[in-house]
């Protein structure tokens, strides 16, 4: 038998982000009814009540007080949820990599209409195998990967890049590689988009999407 109501559980820390979610989702009259289960407003909360709401669908923002979204959406798989995350922001600060690559099964930007996140929930319910980017979000991926296509980087060098907000010695020991070709990597890399300094590089790692915009950078550290 189909699905009649999909249950959502929303992690805002807004209250009346969360008061709006809820108003316009369950306004909707498409099919299936979509019903907010439970609501959080911090990762803890969320984390305890998520596998207990009968959620078929967790909204879960990035930027949180206690932990980021990322954070939650990482844990709660690591638990056992396997039920479809979408991720929200209504900054550009989130790295569309890390969104994708910890579990979510796609981003809504809270700065686009109410309707994207209907169709967000409807996507995932149907295709929870698959990825849903809202519009904003797929225009920046599409730039991110153009850049870096353009750019000539390897696997390797794109890895290097996704951690520069690290010391050499850190990066290192993150991707289990020695600190003379972490080194070699960089210089590689500088050659390749034409820069000098590592705070430029944080500055291309952040325009590409590979980390986050909210990092500072760490010029200086080697």
């Amino acid at each position: 038998m189909p699905t009649t109501t999909l249950n959502i559980f929303i992690t805002d820390d807004h209250e009346m982000a969360r008061f709006a979610l809820k108003a316009w989702l369950e306004s909707d009259t498409g099919t299936p009814a979509l019903r907010v289960c439970g609501t959080a407003s911090n990762g803890k909360d969320t984390l305890r009540q998520l596998p207990e709401s009968g959620a078929d669908i967790a909204l879960v923002d990035i930027d949180l007080p206690d932990m980021t979204g990322i954070e939650i959406i990482r844990e709660a798989r690591t638990s056992g949820f396997t039920k479809p995350i979408l991720a929200m922001s209504g900054s550009n600060t989130a790295s569309l990599h890390d969104v994708l690559t910890n579990g979510a099964n796609g981003f809504v930007s809270k700065t686009e209409g109410n309707e994207h996140f209907v169709d967000a929930i409807r996507f995932v319910a149907e295709h929870p195998t698959e990825k849903w980017l809202s519009p904003s979000a797929h225009r920046q991926m599409m730039l991110s990967q153009n850049l870096l296509e353009k750019s000539g980087l390897t696997p390797a060098e794109i890895s290097i890049l996704r951690h520069i907000n690290f010391s050499n010695k850190e990066i290192a020991e993150t991707l289990n590689l020695s600190e003379s070709t972490v080194k070699n990597h960089l210089w590689s890399i500088f050659q390749k988009i034409g820069i000098s300094s590592r705070h430029e590089a944080l500055e291309f790692a952040v325009k590409s999407g590979l980390i986050a915009a909210r990092i500072h950078t760490v010029a200086g550290r080697k």
